[in-house]
């Protein structure tokens, strides 16, 4: 063989080899995947199935496969680098998988319980999660129930109160021993944040040590996990909020130590028929004292809330409200709307109220007990009527 010839067929093998290897990094099927198969009972075989990938800030649909005549159906997809939470899709209801690596999870279920009666083997996360999920769901349902009979006066609110409470504390005993089988793992965070609506089952004020210990698993054993820095700032958000509210609660006693006899909680303002009204003369209810203004953006939805809890609890709380608005006429129109005391502070932001109540924004609330010492000062994410009921 001449050198030539030679020459010609290491070039060959050469550009055999990076054909190969182009081929290779190209060819999604030879790199690490993960399979989800199993079956839809009752479901038309021209139905997609499809598959969402849950990120911090939304869900994307990574793939989708039409289900077989028999309902059967299998999705590949390509291995994540890290541990991530998935959704399968089926007509708006939806199943919730961890996906670790490789694994082959097998789901059986029916198209009219596809998301609330399905058997999943292959992913022991993912059946913790499964259980937690219909947990979540029942509390909902519970709920649901109960502000329908609610608003039908087929229960008072006294039993409304106490079944919802009854509802949300089964709930966590239940999940509190799921959590603490493994504190790192993907299930104690998803059941963490589960919701009723808009508020979390737990509470990140009073359940903060349970968000803490789950935080610290996640910062151990997943530190570079997006969803560890997520954690860790949520957990320090509601730290440095119960921290703000001691010192607030502290500023107000040592004021109210300070000025023994004082007139300091005996606010007196105009309304809007220019008569003052004295916060003391509401001594004997429950006192929600909320500092506001009323030609801000956030002011119509939070008096809708506030307006929810006035009737929720009516001929029990009391509400005065404190409002710093500079034009005294756009403040008498909405306040002579509104159920409870309005008074006006000429004042403005230059009130000498803030700097007494420590108010740094606005709005502000305090909750005051029947004798009228502050108690509470109210936070973001606090469930307003859960607070009330547990005072009365």
């Amino acid at each position: 063989m001449n050198i030539t010839t030679l020459s010609k067929k290491v070039a060959i093998i050469a550009l055999f080899g990076i054909l190969l290897y182009t081929v290779s990094c190209n060819d999604k099927s030879l790199k690490p995947q993960f399979t989800i198969e199993g079956t839809i009972e009752n479901a038309a075989d021209s139905l997609y199935l499809y598959l969402e990938k849950r990120s911090l800030t939304e869900n994307v649909i990574i793939d989708s496969v039409k289900l077989n005549s028999d309902g059967s159906f299998k999705i590949m997809h390509e291995a994540p680098e890290q541990s991530e939470f998935y959704q399968l899709q089926l007509d708006g209801q939806k199943i919730n998988l961890v996906i670790d690596s490789t694994e082959t999870i097998e789901i059986k279920t029916s198209k009219p319980t596809f998301a609330t009666e399905y058997s999943i083997s292959g992913s022991e996360e993912s059946n913790k999660i499964k259980i937690i999920s219909l947990a979540a769901y029942k509390v909902q349902n519970q709920i649901k129930d109960l502000n329908k009979r609610l608003m039908q006066r087929t229960i008072t609110e006294s039993q409304y109160l106490q079944s919802v409470k009854g509802a949300v504390d089964g709930y966590r005993t239940d999940i509190n021993l799921i959590i603490q089988e493994d504190f790192g793992s993907f299930f104690a965070y998803y059941a963490l944040f589960q919701r009723v609506g808009d508020y979390l089952i737990y509470d990140p004020a009073s359940d903060l040590r349970m968000f803490q210990a789950v935080a610290n698993a996640w910062i151990t054993r997943r530190s570079e996990h997006p969803r560890t820095q997520n954690l860790k700032e949520f957990v320090l958000s509601a730290l440095a909020e119960r921290a703000q509210a001691e010192k607030d609660g502290k500023h107000i006693q040592n004021i109210g130590i300070q000025e023994a006899g004082s007139d300091y909680f005996n606010i007196s303002l105009p309304n809007a028929l220019g008569e003052n009204i004295e916060l003391s003369s509401l001594k004997g209810k429950i006192v929600i004292l909320d500092f506001t203004l009323y030609q801000a953006d956030y002011s119509p939805a939070r008096n809708i809330l506030l307006k929810d809890a006035y009737k929720l609890f009516k001929n029990k709380i009391e509400i005065y409200q404190v409002s710093f608005d500079v034009d005294k006429h756009v403040w008498q129109n909405i306040a002579t709307n509104q159920p409870w005391v309005c008074v006006w502070d000429e004042d403005g932001p230059d009130s000498g109220l803030l700097d007494k109540f420590n108010i740094q924004n606005l709005p502000t609330s305090f909750i005051l007990d029947s004798k009228g010492n502050i108690i509470k000062r109210l936070v973001d994410g606090d469930d307003l009527g859960l607070i009330i009921s547990k005072i009365l």
